[in-house]
Order: structure tokens, then sequence, then C-alpha cells
């Protein structure tokens, strides 16, 4: 099978959602959709919870159909795809695959299949956030179309069954409140009408019922015996799902005192007043496959276990009652609120909790008829865990593409960080532009045939002096060989060029301002004797809309003739950082002096008889000349080198602290 490895910025059109204010949304506005985290759905999006106005729908950009939508801020990695035209809001990066590449649908499982590796790369103080840089650069395996529509085909299919599965149990879920309201109604209309009155009518909880407030401790020393731990996180007013309770060693003390046993409530008794009195009611042990029947099972901090009087009151009626609507507005009424805003619930309040007074028989009825209930969902949720095995499946597939793919490079390549060219050069491979950087004096002779696959390739040219025309010329073209008949020609146009203003925010691969390039990306066919100067030099022609621009240009007649004061090696330095594309430290541009050697027979190339004590010394003469800005412990991303999936790392030093680095950028100086 063939599989190709591609950076997502180079397969297809990526750009960031823009913020709006909230008043410029509603859910009754005939706008565009405006497309949020919340409504992001893993499938197609028809419809979203808030509308546009006018005025903020003209600003908006708006997506396409067929827009994959990926969530970039709080949940990383939330997916969906646009089922009509839809403006994305500031949280969420839009994806225009291109269709002739990527299979939209593809495109978006294939993000959701990486969701572990985006979430790796998200950095944030306060919350995860993906940076539309490190997202562009992102890398996924791109097989053929029809092997693309086939893997999301089966994907799709899962996706619809268990759509159909969740509104079957959300049915069933609220079918149990309404039994529970049907066949008790008398009774609760009683126990409503008498609340808060002398002599109210029923029970109250704590006659019917045993309250334990003493929770589980876990063991300090990890040394007590292990049990099934029941926290509030599992109690959502059904069955308490066994196979989701994490097992912790608990003090033998209190073990036994706070065992739960089938039929025993919990009781979410200290939390956020929206999740405070949550309760959960525990299966019969036999009922989940997987579990033993004589493991412990105890309730721990925050809860409160109510188990019921057996001669007077049936475990499912008091789950339903616990469940009701007025016990919800009980707790609210009677909960004590603190100042770090949780709630709680005391003794007093819970054991005045009252509790209609029903027929035995009708409560073993209405129990029945709850356990159908409880079976249906279990049965449910063991069908959604098997449709989430066959997801988990197909995004195995997905990532075994890539690995295939990976293996199909030069391994020399992967291994090293290096190129070596038909001559024996060894071309360096640069972890901050992510391309190889081919010297002056090697591509010149260069068949395009002669190329790695599937890597960017930059062809550096020769240093120029401040008195030719190319000094300070942006523009620069990449070659990346796809495969026997075709390569991409890859223009890197920096911003300046742009006859319109552009948002730096789209389209640039690098979110520096000054140093901004815009990637221009068309594919082409070539021979076997194509040269590598034959394609730049016929895309170099009116590449940048006719425009000649430089640097220099922004400089008065004062600045460029000190310019040309200069010696050829000190022009060289500062023109290192006229091409960046990023900030520069002193060594990063020593590198890249060495790197343009000359052609044999033209002047000596200007770095050659100096070392990084010169280019210090260069920099720092140009940065009180103020054509270059210090930047100082700027830190650079100097990470050291990761794979998809894995923590990154910065740089430290002998004391553990990460390395700030100090370097410097351009600047529009003042007159000199």
């Amino acid at each position: 099978m063939k599989v190709q490895i591609i950076s997502l910025e180079q397969t297809a059109k990526i750009y960031a959602g823009v913020g709006v204010k909230r008043e410029s949304t509603s859910p009754e506005f005939d706008g565009c959709p405006l497309v949020r985290v919340e409504d992001l759905n893993n499938g197609i999006v028809l419809d979203t919870s808030r509308r546009l106005d006018g005025e903020s729908a003209k600003k908006a950009r708006i997506a396409p159909p067929g827009t994959v939508l990926f969530s970039r801020t709080g949940t990383v990695g939330k997916v969906g795809i646009a089922g009509r035209e839809m403006a994305p809001s500031n949280n969420i990066i839009a994806v225009e695959f291109d269709r002739d590449q990527v299979d939209p649908l593809y495109g978006m499982y294939c993000l959701q299949a990486f969701r572990p590796e985006f979430l790796a790369e998200a950095r944030g103080a306060v919350y995860d956030s993906l940076s539309l840089a490190a997202f562009r650069k992102f890398r996924i395996p791109v097989p053929e179309l029809e092997v693309q529509r086939e893997i999301a085909g089966e994907l799709s299919r899962i996706r619809e069954v268990e759509e159909q599965a969740r509104e079957s149990e959300e049915k069933v879920r609220s079918v149990l409140p309404e039994l529970f309201a049907g066949w008790f109604s008398d009774e609760i209309r009683r126990v409503e009408e008498s609340y808060g009155k002398s002599g109210t009518e029923g029970l109250t909880l704590g006659e019917c019922a045993g309250i334990t407030f003493s929770t589980a401790g876990k063991s300090r020393d990890g040394e007590g015996e292990e049990a099934l731990y029941v926290t509030t996180g599992l109690l959502h007013n059904w069955e308490i799902r066994l196979g989701d309770a994490g097992r912790e060693a608990v003090d033998e003390a209190s073990a036994e005192k706070c065992t739960l046993y089938p039929g025993d409530l919990v009781m979410n008794r200290i939390n956020h007043i929206d999740h405070l009195g949550h309760c959960g009611i525990v299966p019969g042990r036999e009922k989940k496959e997987g579990t033993d029947p004589d493991e412990r099972l105890v309730f721990g901090l925050n809860t409160v276990r109510i188990r019921g009087d057996g001669s007077r009151i049936v475990p499912e009626f008091l789950f339903g009652w616990l469940s009701h609507p007025f016990i919800r507005h009980y707790i609210k009424e009677n909960a004590k609120t603190s100042t770090s805003f949780q709630s709680s619930l005391s003794r007093r309040v819970l054991e005045e909790i009252p509790v209609p007074e029903a027929a035995y028989e009708m409560q073993t009825r209405f129990a029945k008829e709850a356990e159908k209930c409880f079976s249906y969902v279990r049965k449910a949720e063991e069908i959604l865990e098997l449709l989430d095995k066959l997801r988990q499946t197909n995004f195995k597939k997905i990532k075994a593409l890539y690995e295939r793919a990976k293996e199909q490079l030069p391994r020399q390549y992967e291994r090293n960080r290096y190129w070596i060219a038909p001559s024996g050069k060894e071309c360096c491979y640069d972890m901050y532009l992510e391309c190889i950087q081919v010297p002056f004096a090697e591509w010149q002779n260069l068949r395009v045939s002669d190329l790695p696959y599937g890597m960017e390739v930059q062809f550096l040219e020769r240093n120029h002096l401040a008195s030719e025309s190319e000094y300070g010329s942006l523009g620069h073209i990449r070659l990346r060989r796809l495969d026997q008949e075709q390569v991409q020609v890859i223009r890197m146009e920096p911003a300046a060029y742009a006859e319109t203003e552009m948002n730096l925010a789209e389209g640039l691969i690098s979110e520096q301002q000054d140093f901004g390039y815009i990637r221009n990306i068309r594919t082409i066919s070539y021979e076997a004797d194509t040269s590598v100067s034959g394609i730049l030099e016929e895309s170099a022609e009116g590449a940048w809309n006719g425009k000649e621009y430089s640097r220099t240009q922004g400089l008065s007649g004062q600045m460029r003739k000190f310019l040309g004061t200069l010696s050829a090696f000190q022009q060289a330095v500062y023109e290192e950082f006229l091409l960046a594309m990023q900030p520069l430290a002193c060594h990063m541009a020593h590198r890249q002096i060495a790197m343009r050697e000359e052609n044999a027979g033209q002047e000596a190339h200007p770095g050659r008889r100096h070392g990084i004590q010169d280019v210090t010394a260069a920099v720092h003469m140009l940065e009180h000349a103020g054509l270059l800005e210090k930047r100082e412990g700027f830190y650079l991303n100097y990470y050291r080198e990761y794979g998809q999936g894995e923590e990154r790392q910065p740089i430290l030093d002998h004391r553990g602290r990460p390395i700030p680095i100090d370097t410097w950028v351009w600047a529009q100086p003042k007159e000199y």
C-alpha cells in the first residue's frame, strides 16, 4: 500500500476562527451558525447553539461545507465536520483539506485518532491551548483515497450505531422517573402539599433508613485491604458502574463499617450545589461481568451511605424518590454553602428528608420495572463499550499507516537528521525551519530525482553585498518530492510581498510579523533529468507578483549608506537576520553563514576566516547601530527532539532550569 506522511499545512488550508462578543450571538438570530467547542460532536455538524447577527457575520471567517473543525483551547482535540457554511469561533481551527489528497471525513477521523498526540503538544498556564503553528506542522498518514474512504466509512458506521444506542439509553433513563411519578403520584402529592407544615405526611429518611457518614479512609502506607472505591464522580442518579470504580487500599478499621452491599444507596454529600445530592444504587455484584462478588466495595470521601429498612422500604423505591425533582428542590433549599463555593448536607438535613409512605407490594412491583430499565441500560453500555473498542481498532489502523509510512522514508534521515547528496555532501536538517538545507555550491547540479522523498528542501543562496539588488530579498522556494513523477513547489512568500493586508493568524508559517511567510504550494510533474535549478528559475519568474522587495527598503538613505561601509562578513551576518523566519541566536547565524558556500573561482566566502566570536561581535555592533533588536532570555522553543505523542521536554541547565537564550530580531532602525 502506498502511504505518505504529510504535514497538515501541506495538504490543507488552515486558519483560526474569529472571536465575537456574546451579545452578537443568539440562538434566535437568522445569521450564520457560530461553531463553538460544545457544538463539536465527532461527526457532521448541521446546526449550532448560537448564530451571528448580521454585522458579526460580515466580519467572520466563513468555513465552507466539508471543513473539518478542531478545538484548540480548553478541551483540545474535539472534532466535527461542517455540514453547511459555518463560522468557527476563535477556539476552533478550521481545516479545508485538498480533496485530491485527503478525504475530509478521513481527515476528521485522523485528527481524532491522534488526539493524545495533540494533547501532548498543548500548553497553558490556566488551561491547555494548542498553537496554530504546532497544529500546522503536525503530520498525518495519507494513503490512497480509496483506502481513506474505506476507513472513514467504517468509523462512520460505528458512530451511527453508537448514536442509536445512546439515544435509546437516554430514553430508557428518562422512563424510570416518569414511571415513579406515575405509580406514586398520590403519595408524592401528599408529601409536597404537607411540606413545610406541621404534621408532614409520610416518613422521614431517618425513620426508614440508616445513614452512615464515616467514609472509608485510604491507607497511608498502602498496606491496607484493597477495595473498590466509590467516589462522587460515579454518582449520576443511576446504578453505580462498578467497572469504573478504582481500587484503593483502605484502613482495615473503616473497611467493614463502610462496606456497600447490593441495594445500598450512595449520595453526594459535599460538592458544588449543581452536583450535590446526586446518588447511585449498588447493583447486584453478579450483574457486572468481571467483578468478583467477594471483592469489598466501600464509599469514599464526600459521600454518605443510605441503607433502607428492608421491612418497610424497597431500595429501588427509595432510589426513585431521592432522584425526584422534589428532593432536588429540598437540597437546594437546605444545603449549607461555604465561601469556597462548596455546598454540604448535614446529618439533620438528610434525616429530615420527607419520604412518601407507599404500599410495600406496590414498591416491589415498581422495583421489577426499575430492574428492567437498569438491565436495558447495562446492555446499552456494553454495546457502547464494544463500539468504542472497534473505534480504537480503526484508530490503530490509522496509526499503523503512519508507522508504515515512516518505514518507507530513508532511515538514516529519521535517525540522524541529515541527507547525503549524490556528491557525498552531508546536508543538514534545520529543526526550527523544518527543512533540509542544501548549500549554494551543491544544489546547482542536482536533479529533482536526486532529492529525498517527502521532505522539504531549501536551497541556500550565496551571500550578497549591500550594493547588490538581491540583498535583503526575502522570498525563496522549496521543493518537496512526492513520488517518482510529482514534486511540490513551495513558494515561501513573505507577508511583505502581499498586495493586500494579511491576517497574520492565517496562512503563515510564522507568527512573527516581521518574519511571517505565506506558503503557496503547487504540484507539478517532472522527468528523470529535470534539474532543480530549472524549476527554481521558472518558479521564481513573477513569483512575487512582479513586486521587487527588500528589507532594506525600510531603511533610510543614511542607514543604507552605513551598510555599505561594513565588511563583507558583517554584511553577511546582517543578511542572515534579514532572511530569518524567526529570531536567531549568534551560533545559528554562524552556522547559516558557514553553509552558504561560494562557487569555485568566486570571491572567498566571507565567513570562512571568522569564528563564533566574530559573529557575536558583529551582532553587538549591529545591535548598537539599531539594526537588530535583542530579546533577552527568549526561549525560542529550544527543546530536545521528540516524536509525536511524546512529552516535549526543554533543555535544562545543571540546576534543572530551562535555558534562556539571548536572541536578536530584525528591527526598524532609528535614523543613524
